[in-house]
């Protein structure tokens, strides 16, 4: 786990988030900051950090907010979600190239639910759950769940 600062005197973030990616691809990290930086938040997240919170955080939602990432989960602050990663309009799940099932599930991710309670809600089994999960991933060019929030609202998708 690293919690990583997205100003930093040396390197853009972005480039550490590689860097440490690239020789521990198993790590989370997770970005801490005091101003959402549109263009800073989203190369962080495209090179694999797993969240993104501000520094006003309080202690035990910051201490849940690791352990969720340390789990694979995403950890995308609201307010840097609609600050950093606006929408550009609504795009249909036709034109984003996602079915409706998989739209549905990119949905749950962005309300941070797991893989078991977004199979509970749509009433499908997990693995049918990850079978979506892996093909909305595949559409998208992503490898995790926060790259395919930030690439689906960077296209308008949600």
């Amino acid at each position: 786990m690293l919690l990583l600062d997205l100003r930093l005197p040396d390197l853009p973030a972005a480039t550490i988030c590689t860097r440490i990616l690239d020789r521990h691809p198993g790590i989370a990290i997770v970005i801490l900051t005091a101003h959402a930086e549109e263009m800073a938040v989203r190369g962080c997240l495209k090179a694999g950090a797993r969240g993104c919170l501000f520094k006003d955080t309080g202690e035990q939602q910051l201490l849940s907010a690791l352990m969720q990432a340390v789990h694979g989960r995403s950890v995308l602050d609201p307010r840097i979600s609609g600050a950093a990663l606006p929408r550009r309009g609504p795009t249909t799940s036709r034109e984003s190239g996602l079915t409706d099932r998989e739209r549905d599930v990119l949905m749950l991710i962005a309300r941070g639910l797991t893989t078991q309670e977004i199979g509970d809600q749509l009433r499908v089994s997990a693995n049918t759950v990850k079978s979506h999960t892996r093909t909305l991933f595949g559409k998208l060019g992503v490898h995790n769940r926060v790259q395919a929030l930030a690439a689906a609202q960077e296209r308008g998708v949600i």
